[in-house]
């Protein structure tokens, strides 16, 4: 890591993802045999822990519930994020069920939870200008406050991953004065009415301070409940957009990639870098395609977090002085990667850390067939949806 770099503030959702791989067809009314692993996830946790393993310095705002806290809060910080987590004082965490198919393809189910409740009193100026010291985020420090005062509640627990084999060992963010120089805002922010609040208040202070800020659009699915015009006009203005080709063609009306972010780029005024899957990924600068990367082959384990390991890896190399095709190569090589892994979050020490698996292979099990990337595949997001 570069200690001089500037770092990133990643502002989004924080999830327990049940990820369940089924070699066979799913059987109605009877079993069907998975290997199952219970994983911390979330699109914002997801980028924010894939940007820190590419090198980068990084902060994460979320909202969880109490049931699962401490677990999330030190998966993160053994990934080397700093955590600035809320805990909701009566829902639970959110939790998404992925089911995986033999070709590494995914159906989710999904309980929003605390997620959704992330909102503008949750914001704290000092997000962006207080300093780096992951030992003080749970003692009362510029995140530690809220985190403690909210634990004491009256609301329903549920069991959850708190009784999963502790982490061991977790690596403390580095010390010192923030220097935050990229604002990440994941798109499921834009899905509830207290997250577009707190994404209008944290684009605010980012812009004071000349901030830039990106989004991941996230969801089609949700994008098309929201309204598309809706979306438009909340990150309009956003020094860079995200999507998938899928979110891409809905939310320009052309269905050719390049033509999809040319014509995003010029309306919106910032940079629009669409992944491709197993083909890459583009970029357009005020209204023309001016970058394309391929992405290296990968064998599918899981596509859960491709495409957030693809955000996380393109973030970091620009906070550390890449330019933008050598940034689009940095996230497809971590998009390749993240497809290799059971679960959302980058391999290594969180292997030994996540707990309850029934039956699941070990990090490097036996992959399914065929190539992957980048890529967030049947028109959806990669990361875990809310």
């Amino acid at each position: 890591m570069n200690g001089a770099a500037p770092g990133l503030l990643v502002v989004g959702d924080v999830v327990t993802d049940v990820v369940a791989r089924h070699g066979e067809p799913l059987a109605p009314h009877t079993d069907t045999a998975a290997r199952i692993a219970v994983t911390p996830g979330g699109a914002g946790a997801n980028v924010a822990c894939w940007a820190a393993r590419c090198g980068a310095r990084v902060r994460l705002l979320g909202r969880v519930g109490a049931d699962s806290a401490d677990w999330h809060r030190a998966a993160l910080l053994a990934a080397g994020v700093e955590p600035a987590l809320r805990v909701d004082p009566e829902l639970p965490t959110a939790v998404v069920v992925a089911l995986v198919d033999a070709a590494a393809e995914r159906t989710l189910v999904t309980d929003s939870g605390a997620a959704f409740r992330l909102g503008p009193e949750d914001w704290d100026d000092a997000l962006l200008d207080g300093p780096w010291d992951g030992s003080r985020a749970d003692h009362g420090a510029w995140d530690g406050s809220r985190v403690d005062d909210d634990r004491a509640h009256d609301g329903p627990l549920r069991a959850g991953p708190p009784a999963l084999a502790p982490l061991r060992g977790p690596a403390r963010p580095p010390e010192g004065r923030a220097r935050i120089g990229h604002v990440h805002l994941s798109g499921y922010l834009f899905f509830s009415a207290p997250g577009r609040e707190l994404a209008a208040a944290v684009r605010e202070a980012a812009l004071a301070r000349g901030v830039p800020v990106s989004v991941d659009p996230a969801s089609a699915g949700f994008l098309r409940r929201l309204g598309i015009e809706a979306f438009l006009d909340a990150v309009r203005g956003t020094d860079l957009l995200l999507p998938n080709a899928a979110e891409a063609a809905l939310l320009s009306g052309r269905d050719e990639p390049r033509d999809a972010a040319a014509a995003l780029s010029s309306r919106l005024g910032g940079t629009v870098v669409v992944t491709l899957g197993a083909a890459g990924a583009l970029a357009a600068e005020r209204g023309t395609v001016t970058a394309r990367v391929a992405a290296p082959d990968a064998a599918a384990v899981d596509t859960t977090g491709a495409g957030d390991a693809f955000t996380g890896g393109l973030l970091a190399a620009r906070l550390a002085g890449a330019d933008l095709p050598g940034a689009l190569a940095a996230g497809c090589r971590a998009g390749a990667e993240a497809v290799t892994v059971v679960g959302g979050r980058p391999p290594g020490r969180r292997a030994d850390a996540t707990g309850l698996h029934h039956g699941a292979p070990s990090r490097s099990g036996t992959p399914g067939p065929g190539k992957a990337a980048p890529e967030r595949r049947g028109g959806e997001p990669t990361g875990t949806r809310l």
